[in-house]
């Protein structure tokens, strides 16, 4: 019998329409205070597990603490989301606001004007009980997901990316947000807003003619008061850029901020995932690419003057090398943690754009960056160092991420003509600094249990809270070391090494004038050698 066409399509309409996942997941935002996440799960599932794969060991633990259940059906036990009782069709979770950051993981309820930035990755589960599908809601307010506007409610289905989604629940109208890209706490002064705006359309425009071919658009933007004062800002999927800096206006604020956007800005030239020979050190290739371009486009726009460029990359490569502490890169457990991939990724990709291949090395960074957008295979050592020039093989590369102690891959290198770096006994204002801020965290994790949780000022150290200590407070601000400014100055830091190998201990200045002596513990020390970069040398890689 031959159906009419009608009747074939309602007879197929099964087979195309989309079912829902097993289960309903549901992020909710009733008042700025907290999040209710529920989890609607089949008969046949007693618990959820979160996904942790992408995740730091143990990070999920301290960012979970203060999670509660928020019904008779629900426990939140190591990890999982337990069904108490067989009758429960629905998990149900309360997440309090909270502005705490973990390395390398996207905020999961952080406090913005009106309203909460979340991403999905922290509340993802595992599909042991199906695949999950995602909505969020803000009653009578605005839901951007994933960059995407609506009024009050937002869906995306299973399998769309939606378990590593940025999404913003603000509480204010959809009529009154309608078409706005940038949503600032109302605590910024205006001119703050003014600079915001203007430095990241100048290094959006920079950055699009230095990588000429590559196409992004400025991602919706939320900008935050950092408490305690700090700098923190992140790009998810391209998509939703969030900055969280301290709020009083001033030329500290205005120096931070045009080196801190213009690295955000440069994410969204990268792709989002790539597929590199270099896989296992994505965070070095990420991060360190986003300085790069951080500091060519700054230079270019004039930010950044000859002297401040030099200090940049000077500050990369010494605070890499004392990284590594005379082992291979390879060999750094924190390699893709902290400071580490920025540090020691910009020293990467300046040294090997500045070697190997003949094409301008700003256009060889486009085509490595172009490819990995375009989902091909890549190879970081191969495509920096020699891009597409014939006959070359990459050098320094390979061997600064090879078997071989780092310090004394840099060492060779210096000795070649034409070296980007050389050695050097001076120790610049810039690489005091940089120097005097890791020698303070080594003495915090000494005094804390292993713990160093800091925040660096322009020319102080303000230690953070969290960590039970022996010595140091939160809230503390260190200035000196053995009597001496600690900041911009090597004297301080070597005086405070030198009485740390004496007697295994050292005195801290405070800013209120009390001084503290603390523990040294072990690892306290100053670099074998030190590098200078040829300021001509770094010029020509942004010609």
């Amino acid at each position: 019998m031959k159906l009419p066409l009608s009747a074939l399509l309602l007879a197929c309409a099964p087979a195309f329409a989309h079912a829902a996942a097993p289960v309903q997941a549901t992020i909710t935002m009733r008042d700025p205070g907290a999040l209710e996440v529920s989890y609607r799960i089949p008969p046949a599932c007693t618990a959820l597990e979160f996904r942790t794969a992408d995740m730091q060991p143990n990070a999920t633990v301290p960012l979970r603490d203060d999670w509660r259940a928020a019904d008779d059906c629900t426990a939140l036990e190591n990890g999982r989301i337990v069904r108490k009782q067989a009758a429960c069709t629905t998990l149900r979770l309360r997440v309090p606001a909270s502005a705490r950051d973990v390395d390398r993981i996207y905020p999961w309820a952080y406090p913005v004007e009106k309203g909460l930035y979340v991403h999905t990755d922290v509340y993802a589960v595992t599909d042991a009980c199906g695949p999950v599908d995602w909505t969020f809601e803000a009653p009578g307010g605005t839901v951007v997901v994933d960059g995407a506007m609506t009024a009050e409610r937002g869906t995306r289905a299973a399998g769309t990316g939606a378990d590593h989604m940025p999404t913003v629940l603000i509480q204010e109208p959809f009529r009154a947000m309608e078409g706005r890209r940038v949503h600032a706490d109302a605590r910024f002064a205006p001119e703050t807003l003014q600079r915001l705006n203007a430095t990241v359309a100048g290094a959006a425009r920079q950055l699009a003619q230095d990588m000429p071919g590559i196409p992004f658009t400025v991602p919706f933007t939320l900008a935050a008061p950092s408490t305690p004062p700090a700098w923190r800002g992140d790009i998810a999927n391209h998509t939703v850029l969030r900055l969280s800096f301290p709020s009083a206006p001033g030329p500290t604020q205005d120096g931070v901020l045009l080196r801190f956007l213009p690295h955000e800005i440069a994410h969204l030239l990268q792709p989002t995932a790539w597929h590199d020979a270099w896989q296992d050190d994505e965070a070095t290739i990420h991060e360190g690419g986003a300085e790069f371009l951080r500091v060519a486009a700054t230079a270019q726009l004039g930010w950044l003057d000859r002297a401040a460029l030099k200090d940049a990359l000077e500050t990369a490569v010494n605070g890499c090398a004392v990284s590594a502490d005379g082992k291979p890169w390879k060999a750094m457990g924190d390699r893709g943690w902290g400071e580490s991939p920025y540090q020691c990724g910009l020293a990467f990709y300046a040294i090997g754009l500045s070697a190997g291949g003949t094409d301008h090395p700003l256009l060889r960074l486009r085509d490595y960056i172009r490819k990995a957008r375009d989902g091909e295979r890549t190879d970081f050592v191969q495509d920096i160092e020699c891009g597409g020039t014939k006959d070359c093989t990459p050098r320094w590369l390979p061997r600064l991420a090879g078997s071989e102690p780092l310090d004394a891959v840099l060492l060779d290198y210096t000795r070649q003509p034409g070296a980007l770096l050389r050695t050097t006994d001076a120790w610049s204002p810039a690489m005091a600094t940089m120097f005097a801020f890791r020698h303070l965290r080594r003495l915090m994790a000494a005094d804390c249990g292993g713990a160093a949780r800091t925040y660096e000022e322009e020319a102080s150290v303000r230690i953070g809270a969290g960590p039970r200590c022996g010595t140091l407070r939160a809230g503390m601000e260190i200035v000196k070391a053995e009597g001496l400014p600690l900041f911009g100055n090597a004297a301080g830091v070597k005086a405070s090494v030198a009485a740390c190998q004496a007697h295994g201990k050292t005195t801290l200045g405070l800013r209120d004038g009390t001084s503290v002596t603390v523990p040294c513990g072990g690892g306290v020390g100053l670099p074998a050698h030190l590098y200078a970069v040829d300021d001509a040398r770094a010029a020509a890689l942004l010609k």
